[in-house]
Order: C-alpha cells, then sequence, then structure tokens
C-alpha cells in the first residue's frame, strides 16, 4: 500500500512539472510582440473625466479635469515611481455578472480598466501601476518580452465631479498592464480602510 501510494505521490508531482512546463510554454507564445498603442498615450476619458498620467524623471503626475471642462487640468502627485501606466482592459466582463466584489466594469477594451462600486457610493476606481523592481527577475523576463510593469499599484477614485487618490499598494507583486490585475484590488481600493 506505501509503495503504491509513493508512486502515485511520484506520478503526481511528474504531472504537475509537466503542465506547469505545458502552461510556461502556452503563456510564452501568447507574449505581445510590443505594448498596446495605448500605453504609450496614457490620456483617457473615463466616465466623463479626462486623465492624463505624466511621468517625471522620477515620480508620477495625474491631470485630472471633467471633459467639458475649459481651463487648467488639476495636477496631482502619485505616490509611484515613474514610468506609471493605467492598467488597460483586455478584456471587457459582461456588465450583468458583478462577481464576487460586486464591481460593474466601466470601459471598453484598450481603455483604463475601471470598476464602479454601488457599495462605495457608485465610486469609479482605476489601477495605475509603477514602481519598477529591474532586480527582479520576473520583471527583468516581462520587460524584455515587451510588458509594462511594476511592484505597486495606486488607485484612483473618480466620485461624481471629483478625483481622489487611494494609498499605494507597495510592493504587492508583480503587476502587468497587458495581464490587469484581480477585483479585489480594485474594490480594495475604493473601500480605504480607516
Amino acid at each position: 500500500m506505501r509503495k503504491s501510494g509513493l508512486v502515485f505521490g511520484l506520478g503526481v508531482l511528474l504531472g504537475c512539472g509537466q503542465a506547469y512546463a505545458q502552461g510556461t510554454a502556452a503563456n510564452a507564445a501568447r507574449v505581445p510582440d510590443r505594448a498596446p498603442a495605448s500605453v504609450a498615450a496614457q490620456h483617457f476619458i473615463v466616465a466623463g473625466h479626462e486623465l492624463r498620467l505624466l511621468n517625471d524623471p522620477g515620480q508620477c503626475e495625474l491631470e485630472h479635469k471633467l471633459a467639458d471642462q475649459r481651463g487648467p487640468a488639476n495636477r496631482q502627485t502619485l505616490g509611484l515611481q515613474s514610468p506609471c501606466y493605467f492598467l488597460l482592459w483586455q478584456h471587457v466582463p459582461d456588465k450583468r455578472n458583478r462577481g464576487a466584489a460586486g464591481g460593474v466594469p466601466v470601459g471598453k477594451r484598450g481603455e483604463p480598466e475601471a470598476w464602479r462600486f454601488a457599495s462605495a457610493k457608485n465610486t469609479i476606481a482605476l489601477l495605475v501601476v509603477g514602481d519598477h523592481d529591474k532586480s527582479d527577475p520576473r520583471y527583468a523576463w516581462h520587460a524584455e518580452h515587451g510588458y509594462h510593469c511594476g511592484t505597486s499599484l495606486q488607485g484612483v477614485l473618480l466620485i461624481k465631479n471629483k478625483l481622489s487618490l487611494a494609498g499605494a499598494f507597495t510592493n504587492s507583486g508583480l503587476h502587468c498592464v497587458e495581464v490587469g490585475t484581480d477585483q479585489k484590488m480594485f474594490w480594495l481600493a475604493a473601500h480605504p480602510q480607516k
């Protein structure tokens, strides 16, 4: 009985190793040849808010004004080191399927990934990725293959006609524009802990 259990365990481990190798090869085959054009532009209109992400040396800044507003935009400094990028929709889920976090997707493919949360007074949450750890081998591999990644996220919250910044989630893993992140990170940004 022990011997068959050991053989079964080794078989499972070998099968998992092969599945991991096949999954890694499949993911490598889906690596983008280049970043989407909208990554470079970083200028979007989301739910009537005009947003422009600026990458100054060493820091990221966000310009905001209502899309129909004339005059200068309000500029705020993010708590992230440049370069910074909005996470972008690669595939927008069906708006009728709210998922576990209760968010409703806002926008379309190629625009900033945004979620509206009724539980946060209809706040629309977006995320900006920044803080690049070039010593991390995962970062180096992703950058070499055309991904735009960082190790920290910061929430941008659109509440009616105002914008506010959520605190940054520093060193929260590797987040890439071309991959996105879990809806729970948007929920956490829209529901700050007091």
